[in-house]
């Protein structure tokens, strides 16, 4: 399978190429693009110009800028010397890959397989052509951060304090009261969190979100019509607000 991507160094290719026109470094990278694709170039001008995408009377001037980044080999043909060398190196690694793979995975220090890796690093040392490299994969970092059950002494940091004060300065909320209500639900639950502080904010802001699309816009009692309907404050249930209701509840 041939490998589907080098890797570029921004850097280097712009020092590599900083005195050429854009149209002179246009060519020079489709003339990479079609040696990685399809390997080294036939030495045909006029081939080497549809590839440039260039006519080719303008070739020769242009190919006299670029041809000292290619060489020739014993077939004649054209190629980067070190696009080449990403080359054999992406090909050991895939070899290598290969080895490890027959051998159940990573091989244990036991088992005498000590693979010859000399190679497989790309120098930082750049030729004419020092931007092209092979494709690395970046390993990131796992979140370790270890998840805990709820103290039973979990108490409200000053840090949530301040956040709570300075986000809802307005709020009505019993915080000693919820604090106890939470620690209570998550100790019969026994699940764990990473961030107990955030799971905290986290049902404040629930809770203050749900008040205030909940809270419904009333009419006060006294100032309701016979025969209007509303939620009786007693049953919960909607009916007509009438005479009777007006003295049971001792409004007039």
């Amino acid at each position: 399978m041939k490998p589907p991507a080098f890797q570029l160094y921004a850097a280097d290719f712009y020092m590599d190429t900083n005195a050429w026109t854009p149209e002179e470094v246009g060519i020079y990278f489709r003339l990479l693009l079609s040696e990685w694709v399809n390997g080294p170039l036939q030495n045909d001008p006029k081939r080497l110009a549809r590839i440039a995408g260039i006519g080719s009377k303008k070739w020769p001037k242009r190919w006299t800028i670029i041809a000292s980044k290619f060489s020739q080999n014993g077939d004649g043909k054209l190629y980067n010397k070190r696009l080449e060398e990403e080359r054999e190196i992406q090909r050991k690694y895939r070899e290598l890959q290969t080895k490890k793979g027959k051998m159940g995975g990573r091989p244990k220090k036991s088992c005498g397989f000590s693979p010859d890796l000399t190679g497989l690093k790309p120098e930082e040392s750049s030729s004419s052509s020092s931007s092209i490299n092979t494709k690395k994969k970046i390993y990131k970092r796992k979140d370790v951060t270890p998840l805990t059950t709820i103290p039973e002494d979990f108490q409200i940091s000053d840090k949530v304090f301040s956040w709570f004060v300075n986000k809802y300065p307005n709020a009505t909320i019993d915080l000693e009261t919820e604090k106890e209500q939470f620690v209570n639900y998550w100790l019969s639950e026994g699940k764990r969190k990473k961030n107990w502080d955030a799971t905290f904010r986290n049902r404040i802001i629930y809770i203050i979100t749900n008040q205030r699309q909940t809270t419904p816009k009333t009419t006060p009692l006294n100032t309701l019509e016979d025969g209007e309907y509303r939620p009786n404050p007693i049953t919960g249930k909607t009916e007509a607000w009438d005479e009777m209701s007006r003295k049971w509840l001792s409004l007039d």
